[in-house]
């Protein structure tokens, strides 16, 4: 289930397609006011909290080159500051179109676009209050991501915490 614009409508639009499992390596992160570059989803927020949440939210699961025979993974190193990473992720290897030929796993919808413009028809229908006539377990999922189940990584979180005591802020 491979992940390609925008993050959150992809989540919204899998589950709500009887997906219930994301290869973490699928999503990245685009760093648009830094290297300009992606970064790993694991890096950023807190996967064991999030797959807490299953089965209102799909669990994140590792590639496995067994089960998911179409992808391959592929390691840039990629220079952050001071340090360096390496980037794991998973690109489809089969020949064509990828939403004809690829099975395992099947990518996501029939086009790069469709979940973006699910979410926007969901979006919508948040607004104007018909969101769970159309698909009841969509506001579901949203108001379990909004309450706290993308939260930061533990080490963000502990960065972000200390630099919020140097500021005097304590639990504000």
């Amino acid at each position: 289930f491979f992940f390609t614009y925008s993050n959150i409508s992809e989540l919204i639009f899998l589950y709500s397609n009887s997906y219930n499992q994301i290869i973490e390596e699928s999503i990245s992160w685009k760093d648009t006011y830094g290297h300009n570059d992606r970064v790993p989803h694991h890096l950023l927020w807190d996967v064991v909290h999030w797959n807490t949440f299953y089965p209102i939210l799909p669990r994140f699961a590792s590639f496995d080159e067994k089960i998911h025979t179409d992808l391959s993974l592929v390691e840039t190193n990629v220079d952050i500051g001071s340090s360096m990473l390496v980037r794991r992720e998973v690109k489809y290897n089969v020949t064509g179109n990828i939403f004809v030929n690829a099975t395992k796993p099947y990518p996501l919808g029939r086009t790069t676009i469709q979940s973006t413009n699910s979410y926007k028809r969901f979006a919508r229908e948040l607004d104007n209050g018909t969101a769970a006539l159309t698909n009841s377990m969509q506001p579901e999922m949203h108001k379990t991501i909004l309450k706290g189940a993308l939260r930061p990584h533990p080490f963000l979180q502990s960065y972000i915490e200390k630099i919020r005591m140097q500021l005097g802020a304590g639990d504000k």
